[in-house]
């Protein structure tokens, strides 16, 4: 938290010092208030993400993204009979990453023990309208994916004009990380493991299936193709973009590249996420 902070102030890092200040209240509570303890593994999970994307792209700032936004809205139409429906969803990336093409890489984070993430996804909520909150994610994030909106530019100006002068930015990648964690031996907080790889590939498959409210004539309006036509170009691409995601076995790297003088002081913090 020390890294990122420093790294806003300095004008490093450019995202609103709200955001930090939001996820940090999870951590550690409001005054006179403590902190929800569901909330506080997810907070650290996401401040950790944040400083190891940030810290990536100083190694490389002309290959790698550099961490562009925190929880900005990326809103968009559904599109019914061709014609947008309600209101835009108010989809929220974890974290906005920008390449150096200006293209967008979405990163999504759920740090859910494995009997939460087992009903995350069900197949009897499986819907975009009223459903669970991780199905309305995903499949946002898919259907405003460069390979899977629709090229049909009439629809895709549907989709995508939610403000009358700028179109919602698309991502031309998206990337789900469920956090892979330890449960300490003796905790009373914590008692549920992490989700397994066969949970990760249930979500996977329920995540690509048709959702019970969405028809197929509406998925040729939003995506271009029936869903039986692209469910096999889903499968491939969540089987990459999809994963469990361990933060030990790797940011203590990319610490020692940075040679901060917080690298010290964050490798602590670090070491204190189970």
């Amino acid at each position: 938290m020390v890294y990122i902070n420093e790294e806003i102030d300095a004008n490093r890092l450019d995202i609103e010092k709200k955001e930090l200040t939001n996820l940090i209240s999870d951590v550690y509570g409001k005054v006179d208030k403590e902190p929800n303890k569901s909330h506080v593994n997810g907070a650290i999970f996401h401040i950790v993400q944040i400083a190891y994307f940030h810290a990536r792209h100083q190694t490389a700032p002309n290959t790698l993204p550099r961490v562009k936004a925190v929880e900005e809205p990326r809103k968009a139409y559904y599109l019914k009979k061709g014609k947008p429906y309600g209101k835009p969803y108010g989809r929220k990336p974890d974290i906005i990453l920008e390449h150096s093409d200006g293209t967008e890489e979405w990163i999504e984070l759920k740090s859910y023990s494995d009997s939460t993430a087992s009903g995350s996804v069900n197949n009897l909520k499986s819907k975009v309208f009223g459903g669970t909150t991780v199905m309305k994610e995903f499949f946002h994030d898919l259907r405003l994916n460069d390979s899977f909106i629709t090229h049909d530019p009439g629809n895709k100006n549907l989709i995508l004009q939610v403000d009358p002068i700028v179109l919602t930015s698309t991502n031309k990648i998206f990337t789900w990380y469920f956090q892979d964690f330890n449960v300490p031996k003796g905790s009373k907080l914590n008692r549920d493991p992490a989700p397994s790889q066969k949970r990760i590939d249930t979500i996977r498959e329920r995540l690509c299936k048709k959702p019970g409210d969405v028809v197929q004539t509406d998925y040729k309006f939003m995506f271009g193709r029936t869903h039986s036509a692209l469910k096999n170009d889903c499968e491939l691409t969540i089987k990459k973009q999809l994963s469990l995601r361990n933060t030990r076995s790797y940011f203590t790297e990319i610490l020692e590249v940075i040679a901060s003088d917080f690298a010290k002081q964050f490798k602590e913090e670090l070491s204190e996420i189970e």
